[in-house]
């Protein structure tokens, strides 16, 4: 069910128990439970080389109650459904293998592999502990946008690793028109 447009009333107007169910009740419902979201992550490693943007896929889903994701194709994408254009916070978190080299760990949001949206940078912590980011995004979009999150780092090839409920993960949420 997609968010029907408001609906400007006339002074006297009788609405019948359609127009309720259309206006009010489907509308109120989408509001609560049926608002495009996804929460996904990636079930492996994902290697990330040196001084390059790398584009995290998500091949497992956590939910995506709007197809705002797939797991066959264009796997990094989180896109916007067919009338869903609004307001989105989106994000994800990162993990990198532990390594002292190099001075930076970077995670961002990209929308329409163009334009940044947030940026989160980090250096790393020391050779035994992992470095992470947690990236979050706030962004209006048409329908067909999409976000993505990518990794970066300027030691050696590093892993961004597949931890638990938080690495590598992204999401995004509509919040409003």
């Amino acid at each position: 069910m997609a968010y029907t447009a408001d609906r400007t009333w006339v002074s006297g107007e009788i609405p019948d128990g359609a127009m309720f169910n259309t206006y009010i009740r489907d509308n109120l419902k989408w509001l609560s439970t049926d608002k495009p979201m996804f929460r996904g992550y990636s079930s492996a490693n994902i290697s990330t080389g040196a001084n390059t943007w790398t584009d995290m896929t998500m091949d497992t889903e956590r939910f995506d109650n709007a197809s705002i994701h797939s797991t066959v194709s264009q796997t990094a994408r989180m896109t916007v459904p067919a009338s869903s254009a609004g307001k989105f916070l989106a994000g994800g978190h990162l993990e990198w293998a532990a390594n002292s080299g190099g001075t930076t760990r970077e995670g961002r949001i990209r929308v329409n592999d163009s334009t940044v949206v947030g940026q989160q940078f980090g250096g790393p912590r020391s050779a035994s502990i992992a470095a992470r980011a947690m990236v979050p995004a706030f962004y209006a979009m048409a329908v067909a946008d999409w976000f993505s999150l990518q990794a970066f780092q300027d030691s050696t090839t590093l892993n961004v690793l597949a931890s638990g409920n938080y690495s590598p993960e992204a999401w995004c949420l509509w919040h409003g028109i």
